[in-house]
């Protein structure tokens, strides 16, 4: 059950920090020659708790396996499982996505769910097929509702996702403003800012208008809406100008320059990940607040999305440098 002090889970976190992946570990990884001896390098780490694949090609269930027992980890220790749950709510929104996706789409094979989360899964199951809302909290029964009422007309799942994004910071924050954590602020206000930059090169390019574009921004981060807008049909270094004075430009304006001239995002989505990530670093050292807590979550988070790459990359046989290319920093 949650604990009280946070002295007692920075303690627990620190035990588990030194087990994180280390950059010699990740590195023999991308150096093996097969799937196999990559899979045998993840389990030196104790992967998943003991759960077993049959092949290579199932190292999902080690990834999903892992990532539960973080979460299950957290939830033991937490002194503020409201918080905490701010971050299992990505995971419900992801549920929600998928569950509606396969309940308008008539096919649910292809839509895995995750294991977490902070609302029960058949909760979410029963509220998307059955329309019974007893048992998920009242805004996400209104929410929705209103997305049924929406989809009468048809269904759109970028809509969807749009909706259930911009739901799920508007969750965090009215968490947030009755909590008045100052650190959880500043994270999700700086995750706030990156997605709505991102949101906007995306828009480039599928040329989409203003209009569009207001439609999608997330309120609740520190840049200005409008100022978003204003450059969404001017040359990228308007962009670049308008986010001179910020705190971001150092660490993304080359993944802006690199969107300009290869229309890819995966250079600025490493540099947005490896943003946020070295933020949380230099505070973890906090033992009396949800820094440490957090701290772990995103680096078990991160180890996670590199083992990811790394597996994806060795069964598409993806050269080991463009591999290397789209990996982020590490926590450790």
């Amino acid at each position: 059950m949650p604990q009280d002090s946070y002295l007692f889970a920075v303690g627990r976190i620190r035990v588990k920090e030194n087990k994180l992946m280390g950059q010699d570990r990740i590195e023999r990884m991308l150096d093996t020659d097969s799937l196999d001896d990559a899979l045998k390098v993840l389990s030196e780490s104790d992967y998943g708790s003991g759960e077993q694949v049959e092949s290579p090609y199932d190292y999902e269930k080690l990834l999903a396996a892992e990532l539960k027992k973080v979460y299950d980890f957290i939830e033991e220790v937490t002194p503020n499982k409201e918080l905490t749950d701010l971050f299992a709510l990505q995971y419900d929104m992801h549920n929600l996505k998928s569950l509606i996706k396969g309940h308008y789409l008539g096919s649910q094979e292809d839509l895995p769910l995750a294991s977490i989360g902070s609302i029960d899964l058949q909760d979410l199951t029963r509220a998307v097929k059955a329309k019974q809302y007893d048992s998920i909290p009242d805004y996400l029964a209104q929410a929705l509702v209103k997305l049924e009422e929406t989809f009468e007309k048809g269904f759109d799942p970028h809509r969807l996702d749009f909706f259930l994004d911009q739901l799920y910071f508007k969750r965090v924050f009215e968490v947030l403003k009755k909590h008045k954590n100052p650190f959880m602020r500043e994270l999700f206000v700086k995750r706030v800012d990156l997605t709505n930059i991102r949101t906007l090169l995306r828009v480039k390019t599928i040329g989409e208008d203003i209009d569009f574009l207001k439609n999608l921004l997330i309120e609740g981060g520190s840049l200005d809406l409008d100022s978003l807008l204003e450059v969404l049909e001017a040359p990228i270094d308007d962009l670049l100008v308008m986010l001179k004075e910020s705190e971001y430009i150092d660490f993304i304006e080359d993944g802006i320059r690199a969107f300009d001239s290869q229309a890819s995002l995966t250079l600025y989505e490493r540099q947005m990940d490896n943003y946020l990530l070295n933020y949380i670093k230099k505070r973890k050292y906090n033992p009396m607040g949800m820094e440490a807590i957090a701290g772990y979550l995103l680096a078990k988070e991160n180890e996670i999305k590199l083992v990811r790459m790394i597996m994806v990359g060795k069964i598409n046989k993806i050269p080991k440098v463009a591999i290397r290319e789209r990996l982020r920093d590490l926590y450790v």
